[in-house]
C-alpha cells in the first residue's frame, strides 16, 4: 500500500492515459474522441498487456524521469530492488495481472 500511495500515485502519467486514473473514466476517453475531426478510429485490446512490461521496461523510465518523481525517499538504491521484489513476478519480472500496482505501473512506462 506505501509503494501505491507515496510513490506510484506520483508517477507522471502520459496525458493520453484515461484507465486506472483517478479523475478520468471512459467517457472522458470516448468525448475526446468524439469531439475530434479524425473520422477513423481504431479499439484494440492488446494481448498479454500487463505481462509484455518488464522491470527493466520500469527502471530505464524511472531512472529517466527520477527528477519529475515525487517521492517520500531519494535513495533509489532501496526502493528499486524493493520495487522490483514486491511488484514484478520472478523469474521473469514480468508485471502481473491484478496486482494493484500493475496499472499505475503500466500507465507509466
Amino acid at each position: 500500500y506505501w509503494l501505491l500511495t507515496k510513490v506510484f500515485n506520483n508517477l507522471p502519467q502520459h496525458p493520453a492515459s484515461y484507465a486506472f486514473i483517478k479523475g478520468r473514466s471512459i467517457k472522458d476517453n470516448a468525448l475526446r474522441h468524439a469531439e475530434s475531426k479524425n473520422n477513423y478510429y481504431v479499439k484494440l485490446d492488446i494481448e498479454d498487456f500487463f505481462p509484455s512490461i518488464t522491470y527493466d521496461d520500469f527502471e530505464r523510465c524511472f531512472v529517466k524521469y527520477r527528477d519529475l518523481i515525487t517521492t517520500p525517499t531519494k535513495w533509489d538504491k532501496d526502493l528499486l530492488p524493493l520495487i522490483q521484489d514486491v511488484c514484478f513476478l520472478k523469474p521473469q519480472k514480468i508485471l502481473p495481472i491484478g496486482f494493484p500496482t500493475s496499472p499505475a505501473i503500466a500507465n507509466f512506462v
